[in-house]
C-alpha cells in the first residue's frame, strides 16, 4: 500500500531524504542542481530590451512615454533594426533555454528516482530524459496556456475597474479606484492561479518518473492533487525556504558560495520531489533501497 500524501509529501522527511541523496551521490545531484540553477537564472533575466529615449525617464515624470503617438517615433531605421534584432535574439535564447530545461528536468527527477529505488545513480541518469523531452515541452506549454487563461478570466473584473478609472480621465485618474481594481485582481486571480498550478504540478513528475504523455500526465496530476493542495503548498513553501536559506548562505560567503549552495539546494529539492512522488504512488515503497537503509520517516 502506498504512503499517504501527508506522509509522502511531508517536507521535513522528503528534504532529509534529498540531503541523504546528495551525500550519497553528490556528482549527479550537484551537476543537475547546477544546470537547473543556470537555466532558471537565464529564464529569470527575462527578455527585456530597454528602448532608448532622450532626456530622462518618462515613466518617472508621469508623462505619456510615447507622447500619445507612435511608440517608435524618433527611431531611425538602423536603430529600429537593432532593437528588433535584439528582440529576435532574446526570443531565440528564451526558446533554446526552454528546450534545454525541458530535457534536463526529467533527468534531474530521475536521479532522485534511481537513488530512492536503487540506492545509486550516475551522471548518465541526469541526461536520460530524451524520451520525456517532447511530452515535457508540451506539458509546459499546455499548463502555461491554462494558467494564463485562468488568470485572464479571474483578473477581468479587476482589470475592468482599473481600466475604467484610467479611461474616465487619463490626466487625473481615480487612484483609489485603480487600487481597488488591482486589489480585486489579486483577490480573485491569485488564489485561482495558485489552485490550478498546484493541481498541475504533479504532472511534471508523472512525465519524468511514470513516463506518461502530456495529456495523461495532466489527468493524473489533477487526480492526485485532489484534496491535497494545502499539503502540496506547504511542501513547496518549505522547499522555497530551503532555497532562500541556501541563497543567503551563498551571499554571506562573498557571493562565491552561491555556485555551491544554490545548486546543492536545487538538487536536494528535485530529489525530495521525486522521492515524495514515488512514496505516494508506489505500493512497494518499503522495498526501495533508500527506505530500507534510513527508513521512511
Amino acid at each position: 500500500m502506498a504512503m499517504e500524501f501527508k506522509d509522502a509529501f511531508d517536507p521535513m522527511r522528503a528534504l532529509r531524504h534529498g540531503y541523504e541523496m546528495l551525500r550519497r551521490e553528490p556528482a549527479p545531484v550537484l551537476v543537475g542542481g547546477f544546470v537547473m540553477f543556470v537555466l532558471n537564472a537565464c529564464q529569470g533575466q527575462g527578455n527585456q530590451v530597454r528602448l532608448p529615449n532622450s532626456g530622462g525617464d518618462p515613466w518617472s515624470t508621469g508623462e505619456d512615454p510615447f507622447g500619445g503617438g507612435n511608440p517608435f517615433e524618433g527611431f531611425d531605421e538602423a536603430m529600429l533594426g537593432v532593437v528588433l534584432l535584439l528582440l529576435g535574439v532574446a526570443c531565440c535564447v528564451g526558446l533554446f533555454v526552454f528546450a534545454i530545461k525541458s530535457f534536463v528536468e526529467p533527468g534531474t527527477w530521475r536521479v532522485g528516482e534511481r537513488i530512492t529505488m536503487d540506492g545509486a545513480a550516475g551522471l548518465d541518469t541526469l541526461f536520460s530524459g530524451k524520451d520525456a523531452w517532447l511530452p515535457m515541452m508540451g506539458y509546459k506549454l499546455l499548463t502555461g496556456i491554462i494558467s494564463l487563461g485562468v488568470f485572464t478570466v479571474f483578473a477581468l473584473p479587476g482589470g475592468l475597474v482599473a481600466g475604467a478609472a484610467i479611461a474616465m480621465d487619463r490626466h487625473d485618474p481615480n487612484v483609489p479606484l485603480i487600487v481597488a481594481g488591482v486589489f480585486l485582481v489579486m483577490l480573485l486571480a491569485l488564489p485561482a492561479v495558485i489552485y490550478v498550478a498546484l493541481g498541475l504540478q504533479l504532472g511534471n513528475y508523472a512525465i519524468s518518473i511514470d513516463r506518461l504523455g502530456t495529456m495523461e500526465a495532466l489527468d493524473r496530476s489533477w487526480s492526485l492533487a485532489r484534496g491535497n493542495r494545502l499539503r502540496l503548498f506547504w511542501f513547496n513553501f518549505m522547499s522555497g525556504l530551503l532555497a532562500l536559506a541556501a541563497a543567503i548562505a551563498g551571499m554571506l560567503m562573498c557571493c562565491i558560495g552561491l555556485v555551491v549552495t544554490v545548486p546543492a539546494a536545487t538538487g536536494i529539492i528535485f530529489c525530495a520531489q521525486a522521492n515524495a512522488y514515488l512514496l505516494f504512488t508506489r505500493d512497494d515503497y518499503e522495498d526501495f533501497a533508500l527506505i530500507k537503509e534510513i527508513g521512511a520517516l
